[in-house]
């Protein structure tokens, strides 16, 4: 018995050391790496970051916070408080971002097409464009402001095509920010390309 005491002094002190080399607040989850490393280098506390739930990048863990006021050269051209979106990749920690910065900032899907790409995300049935919709929908709203309201994106309902446009879902007619309708077109391989929305003579 005297004999087995040293050996798990020894064992449990190696534990600890380990652990105090590793450092009490480094994460294992990759996930939760690439998020410190984000906040540290953008000046963002963690607990700002909430979980979305969001069906558009297979394989990734999707975060939002809120973005501050920001003031234009001109009145209209001010952004109100807003939603950010990050991306984080469930095995690799590979993180991207979706957010609008100012009113000249260019289309902040275009990223979020390339990425949908890559995870082999395609759009070939109305099913599947009716799910794609209402996410990017939602999203469109949040990105804009956080007092958007989503019950209007989750109505959204493919059927047939945008205006008799090849490669395209219709939406149906809805108010939202893109115009009075919406749609979703795609490639030839089924990969997203645009967001469609109009206004209705």
């Amino acid at each position: 018995m005297f004999k087995q005491i040293p050996f798990l002094v020894i064992t449990l002190g190696l534990v600890t050391s380990w652990s105090h080399l590793r450092g009490a607040n480094c994460p294992d989850d990759p996930v939760e790496k690439a998020l410190t490393t984000y906040c540290e280098k953008h000046k963002l506390a963690r607990d700002k970051f909430e979980s979305y739930e969001i069906d558009l990048v297979p394989g990734t863990k999707v975060f939002r916070y809120k973005l501050p006021v920001a003031p234009g050269k001109e009145a209209w051209m001010s952004l109100r408080v807003r939603f950010a979106f990050v991306f984080v990749d469930s095995k690799t920690g590979r993180l991207f971002e979706v957010k609008i910065t100012s009113r000249e900032s260019p289309n902040p899907f275009a990223s979020l097409f390339e990425e949908m790409k890559k995870a082999g995300r395609k759009v070939k049935t109305e099913k599947e464009a009716t799910t794609v919709m209402r996410n990017l929908v939602e999203m469109h709203g949040y990105l804009w402001s956080v007092e958007a309201e989503p019950s209007r994106a989750r109505a959204i309902e493919a059927s047939g095509k945008y205006r008799e446009r090849p490669n395209t879902f219709f939406g149906g007619i809805m108010n939202w920010g893109g115009g009075d309708d919406v749609g979703l077109e795609v490639d030839e391989e089924g990969y997203v390309t645009k967001l469609l929305g109009g206004h209705v003579r």
